[in-house]
C-alpha cells in the first residue's frame, strides 16, 4: 500500500523537496524533507494502516483523488485486502471460498 501512495508521491516529489529546501534554509537546518510513511495500529476491528504523505496544497484535491484510486488498485493485488466497517475505512483480507468435493 505505501507503494501506491509513493508512486504517486514520485509525480511531485521535486517540488515538495525544493519547498522543504527553502524553508529549511529560512529557519531549521538538519531537518529531513517529508516522505510517505506508513503506520501498522492493531484495533479491536482488526490491523489498521495509516499513510501519511506531503502534498501541494493547490492540488490537494486532486493528489488525494490519485493516491486514493491507487490504493484501490493496490487492494487487487496479493495479498487480497478488503474494506470494511462504514467511517473511516478499513482493510480486511479476502478469504476466498474453496469448492468442496
Amino acid at each position: 500500500m505505501l507503494e501506491a501512495v509513493e508512486g504517486v508521491y514520485a509525480k511531485y516529489r521535486d517540488k515538495i523537496v525544493q519547498q522543504h529546501q527553502l524553508i529549511e534554509h529560512a529557519y531549521s537546518p538538519g531537518v529531513e524533507p517529508p516522505e510517505p510513511r506508513s503506520r501498522l495500529h492493531l484495533a479491536q476491528t482488526g490491523l489498521e494502516v495509516v499513510i501519511r504523505y506531503p502534498l501541494e496544497l493547490e492540488h490537494s484535491t486532486e493528489i488525494d483523488d490519485e493516491i486514493t484510486r491507487s490504493l484501490l488498485d493496490a487492494l487487487e493485488k496479493p495479498p487480497k485486502l478488503r474494506l470494511v466497517g462504514s467511517g473511516t475505512p478499513n482493510i480486511q483480507p479476502v478469504i476466498e471460498k474453496t469448492p468442496a468435493g
